[in-house]
């Protein structure tokens, strides 16, 4: 499912842009093409955030979410339309959208890592987040640490 559509993408990057991406000749933007280069785009995030989401999300439930999906799945599919064509970053156009795209891949992989969220998206159950905490990587969760005063406290923060 994408969250973007045709329409929306021709609005963000301008009739010329979307047919010299889109179009095998002429003028036009190609729909079926802009289609597939924004289903390509939305499995992508649907692969980063699923770990993390319930995808796709649901724009009933989280429209705020699926709005801001939308910018991110038309910027990278803006990008695989210059990778489409062969248009590498000696372009500045190309170059900008492929700067898109790496801040869009850095976006989804902040909310698959918990340093950003979705408010409105609903979370996995099997997700590793406990009782809404989140712990950083390489650290275990701390609930009843022992102070300082306590016999255990050596033998808890050093290892044997």
């Amino acid at each position: 499912m994408s969250y973007s559509t045709p329409a929306k993408f021709y609005a963000r990057v301008g009739p010329r842009i979307a047919a010299g991406l889109t179009a095998e000749s002429g003028s036009t933007p190609n729909d079926t093409v802009t289609q597939g280069l924004l289903d390509a785009a939305s499995l992508e995030i649907d692969i980063k955030v699923g770990t993390r989401y319930i995808t796709p999300l649901n724009p009933a439930f989280s429209p705020v979410s699926v709005s801001l999906l939308a910018g991110l799945e038309e910027q990278i599919g803006l990008w695989m339309g210059y990778v489409r064509r062969g248009i590498g970053n000696q372009e500045t156009a190309a170059s900008a959208a492929n700067l898109g795209y790496t801040n869009a891949m850095a976006t989804l992989l902040m909310l698959a890592k918990a340093e950003l969220d979705l408010d409105d998206a609903l979370v996995r159950s099997d997700a590793s987040d406990l009782g809404g905490g989140f712990v950083l990587r390489g650290e275990c969760p701390h609930f009843n640490q022992p102070i300082e005063d306590s016999p255990d406290y050596d033998s808890y923060w050093t290892s044997d």
